[in-house]
């Protein structure tokens, strides 16, 4: 696993630029502050017949941004559109698409010395979009900036693979979140991306690589070996070997032989022992599995994801609970929920999906409510730090996201009380899910995944001071300011007790102990454990041209 960079930066805090079909339509742009002096970027709009202008400001130097859109509709997935490196030391750039080449040049840049723009044509994704339709897309703008080394953009992981940008492995599950097969199609999140298909929506499966075939000898024969690579993180169960003659027509293709899926990354041979017909061909399909029909909910507004809740039947069985849910629709992708009674906050819980057949679905959770299973392609963080719950109570409801918010329909409704088919609701300038509805500095996307209070202010853990510690004592203090799902910065300051003034620590801790044992005194220091917020430097603050 890459190592989890230290902070994530100010522009994951969205701006949703939704574009009117109308020439010279007033662009909108986000607040120029968010929550605690965070500066989210500001993306705005203007089109006519022929272009687009694209406007970017509020850019942190040295920072890769991601544009994204999509389409009106509910369900629609986020496609990237355009990446935009900041090598320099610029603050805002525009850049002009052709609607009819589709071609995207940089029209304007708006501060800064040294810009150091690269080549910026449409992203992969975006070029299968009709021209003609982007004035009437949504666009978001944020961070292009991979924070903990999945090899995903953090914009990405926040709003297609929802997935946690904060932790390489999503759930835990043995691999990076870049090379999870999520709807079980061969295709990694990483090729879902630059294909610009939706990695939680099965596309047929990537074809073997390398095939080739020779005649060889085996036991005094003359036998026909066929051969092929397949890479995809997630093998078929297996593959079927096709031949034909070389100059017969598709029609004509018959099944052969059948390999049995092994590793990633494998190569395989099939041996062809039946009669060789002179200049045979050979074909090789991977066989997953038939893919689930796509449901989703008939309405996608409060009433109509309300009416996609069911009741869920909660016994103790052992140190867990034994749930169990009657009445799903099938295949429908479920979010459970659960809070502690009546007057607790809803928090998620876990995914699972509806029964196919219309039997009853049973869910094992643990003691504070955590689903211990999942069968559906996405994925919530492992969380530590939440108390047991002594009455706890669950619901679920759909788990899709119709306004692409980043947030599942059935949270919107009772959790953060949004809007599920508005993606800003209110009108604020900021996706619902990276709004801040308590004050404390974090976003509800981040309260979702850590199954914190969106309303309650999240108060970080106390730092504390120690004079002359113990090696002992400040691993002890280290690890309690440690005592939280969310990612804050913890720092170390140290003073020489003969001066007054605190520094910030330079060296490893241990290092400021005559040896390595825990009872080892730091002789005539003081040292200072801070817990807060990630730093996040606030861009020049020039705001040069606009619309």
């Amino acid at each position: 696993m890459r190592k989890l960079k230290a902070q994530r930066l100010a522009v994951e805090f969205l701006l949703l630029a939704s574009i009117h079909a109308m020439a010279g339509a007033a662009p909108q742009t986000a607040p120029e502050r968010g929550p605690r002096g965070y500066f989210p970027v500001q993306l705005t709009i203007q089109t006519n017949a022929d272009e687009l202008d694209l406007r970017l400001t509020n850019m942190l130097p040295g920072v890769s941004y991601l544009v994204m859109t999509r389409t009106n509709r509910p369900y629609s997935a986020w496609l990237p559109f355009l990446s935009v490196n900041n090598l320099g030391d610029t603050n805002a750039a525009s850049f002009r698409i052709n609607l009819q080449t589709g071609k995207a040049e940089e029209a304007v840049l708006l501060g800064g010395q040294n810009p150091g723009w690269a080549d910026h044509p449409l992203m992969g994704s975006a070029r299968g979009v009709p021209l003609r339709m982007l004035p009437q897309m949504q666009f978001a703008a944020g961070s292009g900036e991979d924070a903990d080394g999945d090899s995903l953009p953090d914009l990405y992981e926040d709003l297609v693979t929802r997935t946690d940008p904060l932790s390489p492995d999503t759930g835990q599950t043995g691999m990076e979140d870049g090379y999870k097969d999520p709807d079980f199609d061969g295709w990694c999140n990483l090729q879902e991306m630059y294909n610009g298909t939706d990695p939680l929506r099965w596309n047929a499966p990537p074809p073997p690589s390398n095939l080739g075939y020779h005649p060889v000898q085996r036991g005094g024969e003359s036998v026909e070996s066929v051969f092929w690579g397949y890479t995809p993180p997630a093998p078929p169960p297996f593959f079927t070997v096709f031949r034909k003659p070389r100059s017969a027509p598709d029609s004509d293709w018959k099944a052969v032989g059948k390999v049995k899926g092994k590793n990633p990354g494998a190569y395989y041979e099939f041996i062809d022992t039946n009669q060789i017909i002179a200049s045979s061909v050979y074909s090789v399909v991977a066989n997953y599995p038939a893919p689930p029909p796509r449901v989703l909910p008939l309405r996608c507004d409060r009433e109509g994801i309300r009416q996609t809740i069911r009741q869920v039947e909660c016994k103790p069985f052992f140190s867990r609970y034994e749930l169990t849910v009657a009445n799903t629709q099938p295949h429908l992708h479920y979010l459970m929920l659960v809070r502690e009674g009546k007057n607790g906050f809803w928090k998620a819980s876990g995914f699972f999906i509806g029964s196919a057949n219309g039997s009853p679905v049973k869910l094992p959770a643990d003691r504070r409510g955590m689903l211990l299973t999942n069968d559906g392609p996405l994925l919530l963080p492992k969380v530590e730090h939440i108390p047991v719950l002594d009455q706890p109570e669950f619901t679920c409801g759909s788990g899709e996201d119709a306004d692409g918010d980043g947030l599942p329909d059935i949270y919107e409704v009772l959790a953060t009380k949004t809007d599920p088919d508005k993606s800003d609701t209110g009108a604020t300038g900021l996706l619902d899910g990276y709004k801040d509805l308590s004050g404390d500095g974090w976003t509800a996307l981040e309260k979702y995944r850590r199954r914190a209070d969106p309303f309650g202010k999240e108060v970080p853990p106390a730092g504390i001071e120690i004079i002359e510690p113990t090696l002992e004592s400040v691993m002890q203090v280290v690890q309690q300011a440690n005592q939280s799902d969310f990612q804050y910065e913890v720092t170390a300051e140290i003073r020489n007790l003969k001066n007054s003034q605190y520094q910030p620590l330079q060296q490893p801790l241990e290092t400021l102990f005559p040896s390595p044992h825990l009872d080892a005194v730091a002789t005539n220091l003081a040292i200072r454990i801070r817990v807060q917020l990630p730093e996040r430097k606030a861009p020049p603050p020039s705001h040069v041209g606009g619309p």
